[in-house]
């Protein structure tokens, strides 16, 4: 039958991975499923009845047994279905067939099963593991002795369990209806069961048990034989030859034998023999329990093999010994091999796998060695046509089962012992390997159990993923890299030990610490940490009870600590955070002060502290100090004076771009990893912050403010819809002449005037702000479409809005939805007319979250439009007057905002 152990293993993983709501995929065993092997032992089953006579079912392995059928299968096992047409009353049940009513009630009137308590017998009903029970140890004989000796809650049981009768049967609730195949292995376990005689005499009746007095000897007149069995279709005993398919050897006599008695070799067993005319023919073999007795020690207790000598470690760490007597037969991996015997060409002590010691004589001196060695490897690229597999560790190591298939010697199983095809192996799968030593015969196990989860601890040889600990195979995983705190998805062997791992894309983001405090309400305790981050937004962050600051693990309390630098506030700067999959912070770098060598690879280290003697040079983005150079990416977190009572909108993160040719700045510059002489983050005052909008011009004036300046009034509406004034000093910006937000119209200047929609950058100079450029989006007058990105570092940043498309109805195209840059919606048509009319137009085909606003008359008014499509937007512009244009914005794909435009 399957091998249980996996199954249950497999099932405990699945438990797991339910419980923890982070698996991915698994093969997970359930009760009313069947794997191959179960759906061969089912045909063979059959077989054995059908040579004894028996009982022919044609019903599929799934199918449930009723009551009324088991009571027919009982009579037919016990031969009391001719005595039942005798005895067997009928009409005591209203609810039985005339058919089976003989049957039934000759089973009820001798106690082998009841009624129901309704006072019928329910015969469509399904028989349950109870009632079968009861009725198998009546039919042996036990029932009585079962009352009288055990008065337990469930006697029967208790007997049942002592006859051997559960052997290869799943225990579930006694009320659980059982299956066809469930069944067949009861009556399989009670054909070999010594029955139980009443003697009646005249001082009463005892009850006796002769050895041999079984189902097959007393009731089905057989005769039965010992012996053990010394070859079988895979292997012979002593190395010699196999028989061949149909036939087993037992002792020294071939039989015809149309069952699989692979699990049978080397051990003693009791078969019956039936009389079938002339012919002397083998019914049934099974194990004899009384003569069989082993020993299975593991191959992680194996200790040493030397001079035919085991030594092994017992369930009490004690070390033991066995030596093996001379001519013990070897079964290596299913096969023996006599050459390969003597010259011990194969592996005494399996890495992976166990070893069974067989004594079939109980002469306390073992006989048969069984070796059970597993060579387990990462499959990497995998040829299934030509049945390849190359070891993901090492290319230049393959494995080729085309021969085997081709002569039916390889088995292949998943982990939970169902029979899989070859394209079940996939690079990434867990494939475990035992060749018999002369390459004749493979079996192959593949696993695909993976969790996903975040390890909490790292040792020698096992890594607690999410609070529970796993093994690490060392074979193929022989260092273990990953650290606490980082999220991994482990891949299982056979035996339920991690075998290969993945660390998920790191997630660490580097972030400006404003400040932190523990919050403690009612029922819990919460560091929470005011952060600007690499986008320029300001958040609250979570942390997690236990954090991991620079790869120790810390408390709340502790961390806080760490913040203040041992002092009584928090100290604002740059760190490293990383989140775990709730989202809470789990692992903080702080800034590195040691060595370069010694820098964790996500942890920044102070590259150069610069003071306002030192200019930068915008060519070369290098700093007059010869050595601090910024690298492309740069961010620069801009940050104000007194950053613990500055508001949120005083923070940002910029390009180089902020810092302009030949001119000095205070700045502090870091680098990732310890690695490289370029800068990747840097910190400056936040005077030098740009802010980048979108605007709905409404007017535009000269204008005197109360100093008496001149300045352009551009009077409109923002992002946000509120109504605004941008301020433009000293003609820094030719309103005029403005340039277009576009590469398609390149060199073309356009004059603002109400309906345009612009895009305008700011900075902060001398407490006053400075508006230093707008760009054109949507020039009302030509009725131009401006919306392209301007092609430079600085505007592709995430964080800034920037428009996207215009939406004409009348056209029948939409805007694509742009984020720095990046297209963020695909191209499709709104119906079958759609006809785009330059390659810019792209198709907007939802608004994700957000507001529509209507610009009409000098005035906008506003409609919530969250998470709805395109054909709403259509229906709402149709409905309200049909406003033609839409401008579609969005920031850091986060939200996307609509204008309708009249």
């Amino acid at each position: 039958m399957t091998n249980r152990k996996n199954r249950i293993l497999c099932l405990i993983l699945t438990v797991i991975m339910l419980l923890s709501g982070t698996f991915t995929s698994v093969l997970a065993y359930e009760d009313h499923m069947y794997s191959d092997t179960e759906l061969r032992d089912y045909s063979q089953e059959l077989a054995i009845f059908r040579g004894i006579g028996l009982f022919d079912v044609s019903r599929d392995v799934h199918g449930i047994v009723t009551r009324a059928e088991f009571v027919s299968m009982f009579n037919s096992f016990f031969v009391h279905s001719e005595l039942a047409k005798v005895l067997g009353q009928k009409g005591l049940f209203t609810d039985v067939k005339s058919e089976n009513a003989a049957d039934i009630e000759f089973a009820v009137n001798n106690g082998y099963i009841g009624a129901e308590n309704n006072g019928k017998f329910n015969p469509d009903g399904g028989i349950t593991l109870n009632v079968a029970m009861e009725a198998l140890v009546a039919g042996l004989g036990y029932k009585y002795v079962a009352e009288q000796e055990y008065q337990g809650d469930n006697p029967y049981w208790t007997m049942a369990a002592k006859l051997n009768l559960f052997d290869d049967v799943e225990i579930k609730d006694e009320r659980y209806p059982l299956t066809y195949g469930e069944v067949l292995v009861l009556f399989e376990n009670a054909l070999s069961v010594d029955m139980m005689f009443a003697n009646h005499t005249s001082e009463g009746v005892s009850f006796y048990v002769a050895e041999g007095n079984n189902v097959m000897r007393s009731i089905h007149k057989c005769t039965e034989y010992k012996g053990i069995v010394t070859a079988t279709t895979l292997s012979d005993l002593y190395g010699g030859e196999a028989v061949v398919d149909g036939y087993v050897k037992i002792d020294e006599k071939v039989y015809a034998y149309d069952v699989d008695t692979t699990e049978l070799l080397g051990k003693a067993v009791k078969y019956f023999v039936k009389q079938v005319g002339s012919e002397s023919k083998l019914v049934y073999a099974c194990e004899d329990y009384d003569r069989n007795s082993d020993l299975i020690v593991n191959s992680d207790d194996l200790q040493s093999y030397e001079s035919r000598t085991y030594r092994y470690y017992d369930e009490n760490d004690k070390t033991e010994t066995i030596t093996l007597k001379p001519g013990c037969s070897i079964i290596y991996n299913g096969r023996s091999n006599a050459s390969a015997l003597i010259s011990e060409s194969f592996d005494m002590l399996p890495e992976d796998g166990s070893i069974r010691f067989l004594d079939n004589n109980k002469d306390r001196v073992y006989d048969v060695v069984f070796i059970e060695d597993y060579d387990t490897f990462v499959a990497g690229i995998v040829d299934s046509t030509a049945m390849t597999v190359y070891d993901a560790n090492d290319n230049i190591r393959r494995f080729n089962f085309s021969t085997l298939f081709e002569k039916g010697n390889l088995i292949l199983t998943t982990e939970t012992g169902k029979a899989a095809e070859f394209k079940a192996i996939k690079a990434g799968s867990i494939v475990s390997i035992a060749m018999s030593a002369d390459g004749e015969y493979c079996r192959v196990i593949v696993c695909n159990t993976k969790i996903k989860g975040e390890v909490k601890s790292v040792g020698k040889d096992e890594i607690k993923l999410d609070g529970i600990d796993y093994k690490v195979n060392l074979n193929t995983c022989p260092t273990v890299t990953t650290r606490p705190g980082e999220t991994i998805t482990a891949y299982f062997d056979m035996n339920g030990k991690i075998a290969n791992y993945e660390i998920s894309p790191r997630d660490a983001e580097v972030v400006y610490l404003i400040n932190a405090d523990i919050i403690t309400k009612a029922f819990t305790t919460d560091l929470k940490m005011r952060v600007c981050n690499s986008s320029g937004g300001v958040e609250v962050l979570l942390c997690d009870d236990k954090v991991y600051v620079n790869d120790v693990r810390k408390d709340i309390t502790d961390v806080l600590a760490i913040l203040k630098s041992g002092g009584t506030t928090v100290q604002p700067g740059l760190m490293t955070v990383a989140r775990n999959t709730e989202g809470l912070v789990n692992r903080i770098y702080t800034v590195h002060t040691g060595t370069a060598e010694t820098c964790h690879e996500e942890a920044i280290m102070q590259n150069t502290k610069l003071e306002s003697n030192y200019k930068y040079m915008s060519s070369t983005r290098s700093f007059r100090d010869y050595k601090t150079i910024l690298s492309t990416s740069c961010k620069v977190f801009l940050v104000p004076e007194n950053p613990q009572n500055a508001a949120d909108e005083e923070f940002s993160v910029a390009s180089s771009t902020v810092f302009e040719n030949d001119k000095a700045y205070n700045v502090t510059t870091y680098i990732t990893g310890g690695k490289g002489l370029l800068s990747t983050y840097a910190v400056a005052d936040s005077t030098l912050r740009m802010s980048t909008s979108i605007f709905i011009v409404n007017g535009v004036s000269e204008t005197l403010n109360a100093d008496g300046e001149v300045y352009t009034s551009i009077k409109g509406f923002f992002g946000s819809a509120s109504e605004g004034e941008i301020c433009v000093y000293d003609n820094a910006v030719d309103v005029e002449s403005v340039p277009a937000h576009s590469t398609t119209v390149s060199g073309k200047r356009f004059s603002v005037t109400p309906g345009d929609v612009i895009h305008y950058q700011r900075k902060t100079e001398g407490g006053k702000t400075k508006v230093t450029a707008i760009q054109m989006l949507y020039d009302i007058e030509s009725d131009l479409y401006l919306g392209r990105n301007p092609q430079n570092a600085d505007a592709n940043a995430g964080g800034n809005w920037y428009m996207g498309d215009v939406w004409i109805v009348d056209s029948g195209y939409a805007g694509i939805v742009m984020n720095g840059g990046q297209e963020l919606i695909s191209q499709t048509p709104i119906g079958s007319s759609f006809d785009p009319v330059t390659a810019e137009n792209y198709r907007l085909e939802r608004v994700s979250s957000g507001t529509i606003y209507r610009f009409e008359n000098g005035r906008v008014s506003s409609q919530v439009l969250a998470g709805k499509p395109y054909a709403d937007i259509v229906d709402y512009q149709t409905s309200k007057n049909n406003y033609s244009k839409v401008f579609v914005y969005t920031n850091a794909g986060n939200t996307h905002t609509c204008y309708i435009v009249n």
